[in-house]
């Protein structure tokens, strides 16, 4: 092995190597943990440069992520907790609202029909007003 290629494993230059071979210092291949050492570096190049590029993987993979759960978000398929909580209180109110509007709406509604047709007839309000209610309960992304 070279010294070239020493000071390349270690990360110092060739000069440093062999201002190191001057002053008494074993430079060969069978001391490269001494010399990391000194030279303040615990692993290879190779090592560090792949320990680099994995962190820069996972980071590529959390950002795409990220974007992935962004755009689902634009597309409807996740709603954002604030849009939830303001879905919530509106079903709440509109749902109050239509209960009590129920006592008021509902006998006109009924008025001059026999047991049998005001089943079906409860059971067609029933359906309008969950209509109703469906509209306001509609997310739309913030």
């Amino acid at each position: 092995m070279t010294q070239a290629h020493i000071a390349d494993l270690v990360g110092v230059s060739r000069q440093t190597l062999a201002a190191w071979k001057r002053s008494g210092m074993d430079t060969s291949e069978s001391n490269l943990p001494a010399l990391r050492e000194k030279a303040g570096v615990s692993k290879v190049r190779g090592e560090i440069g792949r320990e680099i590029q994995e962190a820069r993987l996972r980071k590529l993979n959390a950002e795409a992520a990220a974007k992935e759960h962004a755009l689902e978000v634009e597309r409807g398929k996740w709603i954002l907790a604030d849009d939830a909580r303001a879905m919530g209180i509106r079903a709440g109110v509109a749902s109050r609202g239509a209960w009590e509007a129920l006592e008021d709406s509902l006998p006109p509604f009924l008025e001059g029909l026999e047991a049998l047709a005001m089943k079906s007839r409860i059971r067609e309000y029933v359906r309008m007003k969950c209509l109703e209610l469906s509209e306001i309960f509609r997310v739309t992304p913030s």
